[in-house]
């Protein structure tokens, strides 16, 4: 696995995962509504983030937004100890999970795990959930904004879907950018304050 990956440990507990996997697996499948980031789950992920939606018009890319809104709904509405995901933008969540967390040497990717790539010279980005224990780098994902199939745009896709995902390799542009490991071992969580809202 390239080494130039960032890998970061934050530490949660077991029913936190179980709770937004749960979220997550039940809006497996739901697509836009006109193929313009839209959509009445779609809506919800903008009014978490206070960004503006519109019925008619393109809206924000929510890859990153749906991933924080399962993590949210699942911890009871509050965004305690999960800061780090209080951000639309998908660098700026890596960027706030550094402060967040703790910067580890390569790990294996696990369940749970949050999967980052990035457009080189650019701002953009894709995040998608690690749904098994990875081998040799490959395993299955849950991503939001993506396509259903090996064709189509991978960062800008229609819908929720679970993927296949090699991290070793670049996903069309982009390039694996870094993961947030999950330390499900530890009780003690330490708090963090983001006082950034959104992007």
């Amino acid at each position: 696995m390239n080494n130039k990956i960032k890998h970061i440990s934050i530490d949660t507990n077991c029913n936190l995962m179980i709770r937004s996997f749960n979220a997550m697996k039940a809006q497996i499948g739901k697509t836009e509504k006109t193929g313009r980031n839209d959509g009445e789950h779609i809506k919800e992920y903008h009014k978490l983030y206070h960004l503006a939606y519109r019925d008619e018009g393109k809206n924000y890319p929510y890859c990153q937004m749906a991933q924080g809104y399962w993590l949210y709904i699942a911890n009871e509405s509050l965004w305690d100890c999960i800061e780090f995901m209080k951000t639309a933008g998908t660098l700026k969540a890596v960027r706030l999970a550094l402060k967040q967390g703790l910067e580890i040497e390569s790990a294996a990717i696990k369940k749970h795990d949050l999967l980052y790539w990035k457009k080189p010279g650019t701002n953009q980005g894709h995040v998608e959930r690690a749904i098994e224990d990875f081998k040799n780098g490959c395993g299955r994902t849950i991503g939001a904004n993506t396509s259903n199939g090996l064709r189509g745009s991978q960062r800008e896709g229609d819908g929720i879907f679970e993927r296949y995902r090699d991290f070793n390799k670049n996903l069309s542009k982009l390039k694996p950018y870094a993961v947030i490991h999950w330390n499900i071992e530890h009780s003690d969580i330490t708090p963090f304050t983001n006082n950034h809202r959104i992007v």
